[in-house]
C-alpha cells in the first residue's frame, strides 16, 4: 500500500510539474450571489478573485466542493477549466508570472453541502447560512462549500458581497453594511481573513444597530434576527459593550469593521465569523443565561 501511495504521489507531482500548476495568492474576493432559489437548497453566483500566481504557471488551482462551474473569464478571455468534486483547474493560454496581476470571474451554481458532523452550509425554514468550518473534513476550513477559494488557514483576503434575496428577506454578511437596493444586500470587509471566517446568512432579518465608542473611535454594532426575536436579542446582549471593553483592555483595539451577531437555527453552538458571528436562536432567550457564549464567540 505504501508503494502505491508513493507511486500515486509521484504521478501527481509529475502532472503538476508538467502542467505548471500553481495556487493563486488571492487578495480580494467579490462574491455576487443569488439566494432566490433556496427552496431547492440551491445558490448561484459569480466570484471575482483578484491576486497573483504564487509561482510561474499556465494553470491555477482552486478549492470548490461539488458546485458546478459554468464559465471562467479573465479580462476579455473565456478560459477553459476542469473540475473534480473538490478542485477547480483554470487553464491559461499564456505563461503567467508570479508578478502578474490576475482577476478571474467564476460563474457557478449548485447545492452547498453541510458537514456530516458539524459545520458547512445549512438550509432551515426561512434561513440559509454557513458555518465556516467542517469537523469531519480535512482541512476543517469550509469556505469551499459555497465559493471558489484557497481554503486554508494561511491565505487571507478582503471581501465584498452583493447578495440577491427574495422580497421580505435580507442577507447579512461579514463587514460593513453598504446598503440595499432591489433586494440586493451589499457588504464589505476591509481586513484580510482566511476563508473559514467569511459569512453569509439569509433570512427574514431585521437589524438592530448601535455604536461602541472607545477612545474616540466608533465601531458599528449590528444584531440581526427575525423581528419577533429582536427584543430578546437586545436583552440577552445588555453586556456586549462591557465584553468588548474587557477584551480591548487585555488584548488591544478591536480589529474589524463592525461587531456583528446574526441569529441562526443551529443547535450545536455558534461560529466566530469575522464581524458576523453566527449565533444560535436558542441562546437568544431574553436573559443572560448564555452571555458567556456571546463573549466566547466575540
Amino acid at each position: 500500500m505504501q508503494k502505491l501511495l508513493a507511486l500515486g504521489l509521484a504521478c501527481l507531482l509529475a502532472f503538476f510539474s508538467e502542467a505548471q500548476v500553481s495556487r493563486m495568492d488571492i487578495t480580494h474576493y467579490n462574491l455576487n450571489l443569488d439566494f432566490t432559489q433556496t427552496e431547492s437548497k440551491t445558490i448561484s453566483g459569480v466570484a471575482t478573485l483578484s491576486g497573483f500566481p504564487e509561482s510561474s504557471c499556465t494553470t491555477l488551482l482552486f478549492d470548490l466542493l461539488k458546485l458546478p462551474v459554468s464559465q471562467v473569464i479573465s479580462g476579455k478571455d473565456t478560459l477553459t477549466f476542469s473540475q473534480t468534486d473538490s478542485t477547480l483547474l483554470v487553464f491559461f493560454n499564456n505563461q503567467l508570472q508570479a508578478s502578474d496581476s490576475v482577476q478571474l470571474r467564476i460563474s457557478y451554481s449548485g447545492q452547498p453541502l453541510a458537514d456530516s458532523r458539524w459545520g458547512g452550509f445549512y438550509f432551515s425554514g426561512n434561513y440559509s447560512f454557513n458555518m465556516g468550518v467542517a469537523f469531519s473534513a480535512y482541512p476543517h476550513n469550509f469556505g469551499r462549500c459555497w465559493f471558489p477559494c484557497n481554503d486554508n488557514f494561511i491565505d487571507r483576503a478582503t471581501y465584498s458581497f452583493q447578495v440577491k434575496t427574495d422580497s421580505g428577506f435580507a442577507a447579512i454578511c461579514s463587514g460593513k453594511f453598504l446598503g440595499s437596493s432591489n433586494n440586493t444586500w451589499n457588504w464589505s470587509l476591509s481586513q484580510p481573513i482566511p476563508t473559514y471566517l467569511a459569512s453569509v446568512a439569509v433570512g427574514k432579518y431585521a437589524m438592530v444597530s448601535d455604536v461602541f465608542e472607545p477612545s474616540g473611535r466608533k465601531i458599528p454594532i449590528i444584531l440581526a434576527s427575525e423581528p419577533k426575536d429582536t427584543q430578546n436579542f437586545i436583552a440577552s446582549f445588555t453586556r456586549l459593550k462591557t465584553a468588548i471593553s474587557c477584551f480591548e483592555e487585555r488584548f488591544g483595539p478591536y480589529l474589524f469593521d463592525r461587531v456583528g451577531f446574526v441569529g441562526v437555527p443551529f443547535n450545536s453552538g455558534a461560529m466566530e465569523h469575522a464581524a458576523n458571528i453566527a449565533y444560535p436562536l436558542y441562546a437568544i432567550n431574553g436573559n443572560s443565561q448564555f452571555e458567556t457564549l456571546m463573549a466566547h464567540e466575540l
